[in-house]
């Protein structure tokens, strides 16, 4: 097995155990993702902000004030195709804190945490990426805000907006400028929660 299978493997399984431990509540979620990269001024062409899908299944643990949030989402990054961008397809897992501020039928919470991206595609102006030309696990940082309406710990529709700070330097070099390229995101998405 791979470095890669392990540790994909190792999440699936930490998945799967956690609600043993805590009150857990699963989730799936869906929305939009609006993605750029640092320092793309410095980018041949005029690069935009590329608009895309994200989503997938959440886990929240814990019933109090304090819950850890785990996901597994399907993300799109980089930038807009039309300026000749990086794009690039990832899974994103996301741990994060949560703390939830207002409980009275409509609960607000705010979460943040660190975040681990494998790739599952990159298009660099419309083709594949040389293999090791572009970091195929990357890590960010992420901070957002949620709104559940209904039962804390039961069935509740969710709408949540987050930022994602990319850590990690893709290796995009270009002939002006050998800066350092991380992801920038905006997730906007609504959910159910059970």
């Amino acid at each position: 097995m791979t470095p890669r299978s392990i540790s994909l493997l190792g999440l699936a399984l930490a998945f799967a155990a956690a609600p043993l431990a805590l009150p857990a509540q699963w989730g799936l979620k869906a929305g939009a993702s609006f993605a750029n990269i640092s320092n793309s001024g410095a980018l041949p062409g005029n690069p935009g902000t590329r608009t895309g899908l994200a989503g997938g299944v959440s886990l929240r643990l814990g019933s109090g004030m304090f819950s850890l949030g785990l996901e597994g989402l399907y993300d799109q990054q980089g930038l807009d195709a039309t300026g000749g961008g990086l794009q690039l397809d990832l899974i994103d897992v996301p741990a994060y804190l949560n703390w939830r501020i207002i409980n009275a039928g409509i609960g607000l919470s705010a979460y943040a945490g660190p975040q681990v991206s494998f790739q599952l595609s990159c298009k660099n102006n419309g083709v594949d990426c040389p293999s090791g030309t572009v970091a195929t696990t990357t890590y960010a940082g992420i901070i957002g805000a949620r709104v559940k309406f209904g039962s804390s710990q039961g069935f509740g529709i969710t709408g949540e907006a987050r930022y994602i700070y990319g850590l990690t330097n893709l290796n995009k070099d270009t002939i002006t400028n050998p800066g350092s390229y991380e992801t920038r995101s905006l997730l906007v998405m609504a959910g159910i929660e059970f």
